[in-house]
């Protein structure tokens, strides 16, 4: 179901991002590799741009469980970024 794909986007996507937030530059911001972007392009190509909320969530959630330095804005913010990206590859 749906639900259920959501999820396991949002888990494989949270897991990927915390990988590549741990390698940032700038804490909880910048990073020189971001391995999540092919979970999220993955996901958006085989499921279509309804998989796009479990690509905000999942960088939103990377980034609380990486303790981020940035405001919670900051990380909607780098999320919705990371949905617009995916989405412009999938365009």
């Amino acid at each position: 179901t749906i639900v259920a794909r959501l999820f396991a986007v949002t888990v494989a996507y949270a897991l990927f991002a915390y990988v590549g937030l741990n390698w940032a530059i700038v804490a909880g911001a910048g990073s020189p590799v971001w391995p999540a972007s092919g979970i999220g392009l993955a996901a958006l190509l085989v499921w279509g741009l309804r998989m796009w909320p479990a690509i905000l969530v999942g960088r939103v959630l990377a980034a609380f469980l990486s303790g981020s330095d940035q405001p919670l804005w900051a990380d909607v913010m780098f999320g919705v970024a990371n949905v617009v990206a995916g989405v412009a590859g999938v365009l």
